[in-house]
Formats: structure tokens, sequence, C-alpha cells
């Protein structure tokens, strides 16, 4: 059993009952608040890298094929017209699942 030895015991206010110490809380000020740059980033902004060779010719095949509108009649049923929020297209998302195909990435969380 380890033993600390204080010179004075710990003093608890109520707001720090959960703590072993009472210190200040780590708080931002309006100051702070006022300086801090927003969170959110539009994309046009972000930097671009030149797309893979190979992506950009299976994009165009897709393309060229409708892949987008086939899969979106095929998954219709599975889809609600207005229920929540908007999920992904199904075009994008089975293209997320072959980048994951081809990349190796296992599950669709990957």
């Amino acid at each position: 059993m380890v033993q600390v030895l204080m010179r004075e015991p710990i003093k608890f206010s109520r707001i720090h009952r959960h703590c072993l110490y009472d210190a200040p809380m780590a708080m931002g000020t309006r100051k702070q608040r006022e300086k801090q740059e927003g969170i959110w980033i539009a994309q046009a902004e972000m930097a671009s890298a030149p797309a893979h060779p190979f992506y950009q010719k299976l994009n165009e095949l897709l393309e060229g094929e409708k892949f987008d509108e086939f899969v979106e009649e095929r998954c219709a049923k599975f889809y609600a017209p207005k229920f929540g929020r908007p999920s992904l297209t199904p075009g994008i998302y089975f293209r997320c699942l072959l980048i994951g195909y081809f990349e190796g990435i296992d599950g669709e969380r990957g």
C-alpha cells in the first residue's frame, strides 16, 4: 500500500469533490472564444491532389455506363423518401466499397 504524506489535509470545495485537489478548472474565456477561428473549412479552400489514374478511369467508366442511376433505381426501395437525415447516395456508397476492395481495406468502416 502506498502512503502519501501531506503537510496539510486536502480541502474539497463543493464543486471539486470528485477531484483530488482543490484547484481552479481549466476554462476558456470570452476573449479566447472571440479569437478562435472557425472549425469548418469549405471544400473549395482545401488543397487537392491529382487523382490516381486508375480511379479517374474507373470514374469515367462508371459514369459512361450510368452506374449511379442504375444503383439508385435498384436501391430505391431501401431508402425512405423523407425520414431522418439524407444518407450518402448509393452510387457514392458503392464507390467507397470499391475503393476499399481495391485498396485492401477490410470492412465498411475501414
